[in-house]
């Protein structure tokens, strides 16, 4: 604490003694000038000119008035049968596939033959045919439909 008391002499020391600003003298302001109480204005109605719209005499030739009729690639229908098609395909192609690999291990063991003649394998492999064949009427269907809108589009 002593030390601080001791630094604060010395700082009031060494500062110069403060002067005290010479006082500001302040204008005073001039006097205002009120103007006369004003009428107050009406609103004035303002007619604008008003010009007719300019009426085409003829369509100009570089308007194309063609209706675009959308590509035959942009079809939902075609779209959704080949879609379909491919399913039926991948479906068909998996069953065909597992009943085929059961009925060539019928001959390593009693229970591959049992399991290669039973009824899941038999019906696995019959729908896995059919499902073949749907995909492939599928994908006729679906090329018919693109065909048949590329036709309509020209």
């Amino acid at each position: 604490m002593a030390l601080t008391q001791a630094n604060l002499a010395l700082c009031r020391a060494r500062l110069p003694a403060a002067e005290t600003p010479p006082a500001v003298k302040v204008a005073e302001p001039a006097p205002v000038k009120v103007a006369e109480p004003v009428a107050p204005l009406l609103p004035v109605a303002v007619a604008l000119p008003v010009a007719p719209l300019p009426v085409p005499a003829a369509l100009s030739p570089a308007v194309d008035l063609t209706v675009r009729r959308p590509r035959w690639y942009r079809d939902g229908a075609g779209a959704v049968l080949l879609g379909s098609s491919l399913a039926a395909a991948i479906m068909g192609a998996v069953l065909v596939g597992v009943a085929e690999s059961k009925i060539g291990d019928q001959q390593t063991s009693y229970e591959h033959f049992l399991d290669a003649h039973s009824s899941n394998t038999q019906a696995s492999l019959a729908v896995g045919a059919t499902a073949l064949t749907v995909s492939g009427v599928l994908l006729i269907a679906s090329a018919a439909r693109y065909y048949w809108k590329a036709r309509r589009a020209h």
